[in-house]
């Protein structure tokens, strides 16, 4: 009876830690317009660009004149800034910098342990949208601990002609970081149903 009752509140435990791994979206989408976008061989960078929208895990969002965000990534690996980087460029995370200001929600300050993607293609109307891509995999949200699972930033800038190198306007973008301390709580809730199953089987022998 006893053991009965144990393997009942393993179960309850369970239960309970299965809502905690059904959170399938633990990520803070920041949105951002302006600013200025450089690229040379030394580098790419983002200043000025404002924070205009905030996206919470639970759905929550904030919209105005937030903060401001910038990045800054190492030199130049691979493609060719004088074809337009329309086969894509690489840079090198090395030195890199991301950082998000936002006075009214979650800041986040870290670097870029992926190379970093500078790529353009045509549209229909004529002109030409570059895509920035790299993985934002290691910061801090707040000034708190470091984070060791992270997301992706993605930026957009729309031209009349292919980008080879200089300064130009920052149409937009967004950046998704992940916070990882629910991933972390499901992973216990599988634990705990792993240990259930054990203790079932053990109790089924006995």
């Amino acid at each position: 009876m006893k053991s009965r009752k144990l393997f009942i509140m393993i179960l309850a435990l369970v239960v309970l830690a299965f809502p905690v791994a059904a959170l399938a979206d633990n990520t803070i989408t920041w949105t951002n317009m302006g600013g200025s976008f450089s690229a040379g061989a030394t580098g790419m960078s983002i200043t000025g660009s404002s924070v205009v929208g905030v996206t919470l895990p639970n759905g929550m969002a904030t919209t105005g004149n937030l903060g401001t965000l910038s990045l800054t990534t190492g030199a130049l690996m691979t493609g060719s800034l004088t074809s337009g980087c329309l086969s894509g460029c690489t840079f090198s995370a090395t030195g890199s910098m991301f950082t998000i200001s936002d006075t009214k929600g979650p800041s986040f300050s870290g670097w870029f342990t992926t190379p970093v993607t500078l790529t353009g293609s045509k549209t229909a109307t004529g002109t030409y949208t570059y895509s920035l891509s790299g993985g934002v995999l290691l910061g801090s949200l707040n000034g708190g601990a470091p984070m060791t699972s992270g997301g992706t930033t993605q930026l957009t800038i729309t031209l009349h002609h292919p980008f080879t190198g200089g300064s130009v306007h920052l149409a937009g973008g967004s950046t998704n970081v992940t916070v990882p301390e629910p991933g972390t709580l499901g992973l216990l809730g599988t634990g705990l149903f792993g240990l259930a199953g054990v203790l079932r089987r053990r109790l089924v022998h006995t």
